[in-house]
């Protein structure tokens, strides 16, 4: 279904969007279905898998990723390299004007890799597709490196 908007709505959207941008701050970034990252695996300490929760590009010296109970905090000058990939995973039948669509479903995933108190750590991450784009670029902005796409 397609989802309507007033006018209001899109100029506050618009608007806050500029701020952000003038202010260079890059805000929390959720979906605005509700779809949020997942922390899928990892030697992160404190995080439990398959947790949801949302990255922060608020801090100049960290990526955060904050669930509901716990936070990982990311140096960027720790990150060594950023990677991406998707994964096909079954078919998905769809009805559209009375006619049966079959697409794939694919799922996307980000995993840095970094060093923490001189230990080589890891965390992989899934994405939503509305949401993948910005945070990989703001990641490669921030942390100066090429990102690594494994597309299948």
């Amino acid at each position: 279904m397609l989802q309507r908007t007033t006018r209001r709505e899109a100029l506050c959207a618009a608007s806050a969007g500029t701020a952000a941008i003038v202010l260079g701050v890059v805000p929390a970034i959720a979906d605005t279905k509700g779809r949020l990252s997942y922390y899928r695996a990892g030697s992160a300490s404190g995080l439990k898998t398959d947790v949801e929760g949302t990255f922060s590009f608020v801090d100049a010296e960290a990526v955060t990723f904050s669930t509901e109970g716990a936070a990982l905090r990311i140096a960027y000058a720790a990150i060594e390299s950023v990677a991406f990939g998707e994964s096909n995973k079954r078919p998905v039948w769809t009805a559209k004007g009375g006619f049966l669509f079959q697409r794939k479903r694919r799922k996307q995933y980000l995993t840095i890799l970094y060093v923490q108190d001189g230990q080589p750590q890891d965390a992989v991450f899934e994405l939503s597709q509305q949401q993948s784009e910005r945070i990989l670029q703001t990641l490669e902005e921030k942390t100066g490196k090429p990102i690594a796409y494994d597309k299948k």
